[in-house]
């Protein structure tokens, strides 16, 4: 049996670098096409100081209008879209963690019956990664 070299527990050991998001300023329809062009079923945002992921089905949801009430949703800001009464963008709160953590750890209290990204925090304001199953298999 061959050795493949130092065991790869961390999250940095299978991390995504190069996080594409966007910012609550961009309008809606950049969400959309970023999440359309890589085939996204989250994209991070941070509003308000928090990181939140948009989700593909509070996408579709909020999209499913016609006319000119879809143009008009399309160009409204992703923190407006959240922020709104009804028929708003609804965000998910993003699990944020280390590049040292343990990859164990994240998967014995992940949900399997909901689809998981983790972010990886730099350790200051922003993201150094993204980590989802598909990573660990």
């Amino acid at each position: 049996m061959q050795d493949n070299g130092p065991a790869r527990t961390k999250v940095c050991d299978f991390m995504v670098r190069g996080v594409v998001s966007v910012q609550p300023w961009q309008p809606v329809a950049h969400a959309r096409q970023m999440m359309l062009m890589h085939s996204f079923t989250y994209l991070p945002v941070k509003v308000d100081g928090v990181w939140m992921l948009v989700p593909e089905v509070s996408m579709a949801k909020y999209l499913r209008r016609g006319g000119d009430a879809r143009k008009a949703a399309l160009a409204v800001s992703i923190a407006d879209a959240w922020h709104r009464g009804e028929n708003k963008l609804e965000l998910k709160p993003a699990k944020v963690v280390d590049a040292e953590d343990d990859v164990d750890g994240l998967l014995a209290d992940a949900n399997p019956d909901v689809a998981s990204l983790w972010l990886v925090s730099d350790g200051h304001d922003d993201l150094t990664g993204v980590l989802s199953p598909f990573e660990l298999m």
